[in-house]
């Protein structure tokens, strides 16, 4: 009822138990909010139904996820995708760019547990905005990977 007309959905912690199947259409959905804390948890369904409108997502990546390649291709065939907020735990979120970086123009890597180094592996053409907010136990082991960037 809602879907074909939402623009803004964010599902919290524990909304992994539902299950989206190809009948959910989101024509207009623009801004996602999802969390990857659970191991066998694999948003793809969601991810193509909205892949054609989405502009921005947000992924909380929590320490023991593990379906990168799967999420990564998808977020490749998100035309409109501009904007992603990585977050998280999980020191191997960073692959979930491999197939959108070059489109990004807005990248939050704000609070991740990743080498900020690992992002130079990419290419960020489009990249207009990046926000970094750093642990304070990760600052000094990140700030060389930051300056990299740069």
């Amino acid at each position: 009822l809602l879907a074909p007309k939402l623009k803004h959905l964010e599902l919290c912690r524990y909304s992994y138990a539902i299950k989206f199947d190809a009948s959910f259409k989101f024509e207009a959905l623009e801004h996602l909010e999802i969390q990857l804390d659970a191991d066998d948890y694999n948003p793809s369904q969601l991810l193509l139904s909205s892949a054609h409108c989405l502009k921005k997502l947000v992924l909380v990546v929590r320490k023991n996820y593990e379906h990168f390649s799967t999420i990564a291709k998808v977020l490749g065939k998100m035309v409109k995708l501009e904007e992603v907020e990585l977050k998280g735990e999980n020191v191997n979120s960073f692959k979930l760019l491999h197939f959108c970086a070059s489109r990004l123009k807005h990248l939050d890597v704000s609070w991740i547990k990743f080498p900020l180094s690992q992002l130079t592996l990419f290419s960020f053409d489009s990249l207009t905005h990046l926000k970094v907010c750093l642990w304070e136990e990760d600052y000094k082991s990140n700030s060389q990977g930051l300056l990299d960037l740069l």
